[in-house]
């Protein structure tokens, strides 16, 4: 295909302008991306053979989004945002959904549907530029990709390049810590054999949860027992893993023996916090205070401290918290 009408124009990618020609190209001509993360989170696996065309749009058209984008191109008489497309091999880098929303509409009508705006990059345009366009659109800007979706796109950028977590986050201009926890949650989800999207946030609570975690280290079997219960839809909200650190954190003499009934088998999650609570165990205080435990414990709210515009107002937040709690802690011990 070549493009014979087109005016020059500019794309910022990053902190790069690229030269782009504004057109309007035959969408039947037109490929869609293969490692476009909605592709990869249905029709791949890590390392599984990229899906043919024709499987990427099957796909496509089925999805909800996609039918809604249909209408709403129908309804506006064609694009608000063009396709950004590589010259040469006329891949869309960004807009997959739009171009599937099209394939439908040209079944109908491929007159009016048949050509499609578009920007088009330079047809060397380097994989780094690539990432950092998805990212800006995708995890920066709109954020219209599940978390899921945005960790499996950063996981294969780490692992493709070998750069590390902090430069990949400087690229997009997200924090270290978010960076860092997406590709972990991911790893870890790949570990366990199990790259099914709906999951993801199952995952990450039993990830971020400092007193399952704590756990785990002393009764491995733990870590088993929630990824299998994960697995098979036992637990019914990836919230309700925070009962589990509820339940493994709670040293009463009641809670230490509802927590081995539920890691026998013998009672189930919600039994086993049912049980907690007719107990008395969980009293307030105690789960705020060991709330605040885990929250200033885990590694990420440093980084998080060290990476935000507010690090002075904070450390001085934090030095008037730890001289409030030493007194209290005085005034308890002394009372």
């Amino acid at each position: 295909m070549t493009i014979d009408n087109y005016t020059q124009g500019e794309l910022m990618i990053g902190k790069r302008k690229y030269e782009v020609k504004d057109c309007e190209l035959r969408q039947s001509e037109l490929l869609f991306y293969v490692d476009n993360p909605r592709v990869y989170s249905a029709l791949r696996t890590i390392d599984s053979a990229a899906p043919t065309q024709k499987e990427i749009e099957e796909h496509m058209c089925q999805m909800e989004h996609v039918k809604q984008l249909r209408l709403s191109i129908a309804e506006n008489g064609g694009l608000i945002d063009p396709l950004i497309v590589r010259d040469g091999d006329f891949v869309v880098l960004e807009g997959n959904s739009r171009l599937a929303a099209y394939r439908i509409l040209c079944k109908t009508e491929p007159v009016k549907w048949g050509m499609v705006k578009c920007k088009v990059l330079p047809a060397d345009i380097d994989d780094a530029a690539i990432f950092t366009l998805l990212g800006q659109y995708h995890i920066v800007g709109r954020k219209d990709w599940s978390p899921y979706e945005q960790a499996g796109y950063l996981y294969r950028r780490k692992k493709e390049t070998k750069i590390p977590a902090e430069n990949i986050a400087k690229e997009l201009g997200i924090t270290t810590g978010q960076a860092k926890n997406y590709i972990k949650v991911f790893e870890y989800m790949k570990e366990k054999n199990d790259l099914t999207p709906e999951r993801w946030s199952y995952y990450e609570e039993l990830l971020k949860n400092r007193s399952i975690q704590n756990s785990i280290k002393e009764q491995p079997q733990i870590e088993e027992k929630i990824v299998s219960q994960i697995q098979k839809g036992i637990i019914e909200n990836a919230a309700d893993i925070r009962k589990i650190g509820v339940i493994t954190s709670n040293i009463s003499k009641a809670g230490r023996k509802i927590k081995e009934q539920y890691i026998e088998g013998k009672i189930d999650l919600y039994e086993a916090f049912d049980e907690l609570q007719d107990s008395g165990a969980l009293d307030k205080v105690y789960k705020d205070v060991t709330k605040f435990r885990d929250l200033v414990i885990d590694q990420s709210f440093k980084e998080n401290i060290q990476e935000s515009p507010k690090k002075n107002d904070i450390l001085f937040c934090i030095k008037k918290i730890v001289q409030r709690l030493k007194t209290i802690q005085d005034e308890l011990s002394n009372g």
